[in-house]
């Protein structure tokens, strides 16, 4: 009986470390997640600071040659 008493408590232990373990894997997956689209928006925010940087530019070299 207390064998038995001894594995179950190991085996409710296991579950325990794996539940605990898959629940990290998750979190440490939704940070990386999180993290991938932070950098996608600043390369986004990037590419129209240099879009809009460009087009400023491109109409006052049209401005300079128009007049």
């Amino acid at each position: 009986m207390e064998a038995y008493r001894r594995s179950s408590l190991d085996e409710h232990e296991e579950e325990e470390k794996r539940k605990k373990k898959k629940k990290k894997k998750k979190k440490e997956e939704e940070e990386e997640q999180e993290e991938e689209e932070e950098e996608e928006e600043e390369e986004e925010e990037e590419e129209e600071e240099q879009l809009s940087s460009g087009l400023h530019l491109h109409s006052n070299y049209n401005s300079a040659f128009s007049t």
